[in-house]
């Protein structure tokens, strides 16, 4: 675990285009190799990743803990990560769920578990030095977003709970990055706004790829799907509660079919305009606090 090639970890975070960006590189693999950099795709790389976290996380038995002792440090999913690192040149890995699931935003703390997450892998990193990308989007379109996904997967959360949990949120952007930086203290960061992604996305997808002749993926033929409507989240949440967590998939599915969006309006966003204010200039001023903060790129227009 000698190699000193950097490791480029775009982080997501959830809904800000990051299938988008996934599906390009993965599309760009082989051009990206021949470049000189390594990017494993979400299929390559998501199985090892998830089995490292939830070992690390689980309380295990003595015998699992001797097994892993008697096998060295990167026995198991550990291991299996550390193996996506043995090309000798700079890795990318793009994944968003190493810092969390939707579901974990919308308690009123955005990825609360981020750091717990991230120390299960830093391990496995070796020596590389470590450039963390990430996308950060304003409050209330983010957790309207991963409330909407959240019931995609089976979470079941009434509006009005989700509203008075995050009244007054207790935790945003700068906890995420304060938790990135205790995990990884010597990390870089570059970070960017999602509001910023369509005047910045080839320039991202060029330096995340390292060439500069990168091809764009078809946005119609990847796995992209539109945020479900207003009419199709107050249903999922009304009908949902007399379901079981595997039915409410399938249920959700049903109803974002039904009710799909009329136009990019259409989308579930229940604050007030005061409310709305609020949570955009609180965002404003984090962002303007992160920019500030050392080792930290912050990407804008005409700027990348």
């Amino acid at each position: 675990m000698n190699n000193h090639e950097p490791l480029i970890l775009h982080l997501g975070v959830h809904k800000s285009a990051t299938t988008f960006i996934q599906h390009t590189l993965a599309h760009n693999q082989g051009a990206i190799y021949s470049g000189g950099r390594a990017y494993w795709t979400l299929e390559q790389c998501r199985p090892q990743i998830a089995q490292a976290i939830a070992e690390q996380s689980r309380q295990a038995s003595l015998l699992e803990r001797l097994r892993k002792f008697r096998r060295g440090p990167f026995y198991g999913g550990a291991g299996k990560v550390a193996s996506l690192l043995e090309p000798q040149m700079p890795v990318v890995l793009s994944e968003e769920n190493i810092i969390g699931n939707p579901a974990d935003c919308i308690g009123g703390e955005i990825y609360p578990h981020a750091s717990r997450r991230l120390d299960a892998l830093a391990p496995a990193f070796g020596q590389r030095p470590v450039e963390v990308w990430l996308c950060l989007r304003n409050y209330p379109d983010f957790l309207s977003s991963v409330f909407a996904e959240s019931l995609r997967h089976g979470s079941h959360m009434e509006i009005g709970e989700f509203l008075e949990a995050n009244a007054e949120p207790q935790g945003g952007w700068i906890e995420l990055v304060a938790s990135i930086r205790h995990s990884l203290p010597r990390c870089r960061l570059v970070i960017w706004r999602y509001e910023d992604f369509a005047g910045l996305g080839r320039d991202i997808l060029k330096g995340l790829a390292g060439i500069e002749d990168i091809a764009l993926a078809d946005p119609q033929g990847g796995p992209t799907r539109p945020s479900a409507s207003d009419r199709a989240v107050r249903e999922i949440c009304k009908q949902g509660a007399s379901f079981s967590r595997v039915e409410r998939v399938l249920l959700a599915a049903a109803l974002e079919q039904r009710y799909p969006p009329q136009s990019k309006a259409d989308k579930f966003s229940p604050w007030s305009d005061a409310q709305r204010r609020a949570m955009h200039e609180a965002y404003e001023a984090d962002l303007d606090e992160i920019a500030e903060m050392q080792s930290v790129m912050m990407l804008r227009p005409g700027k990348a």
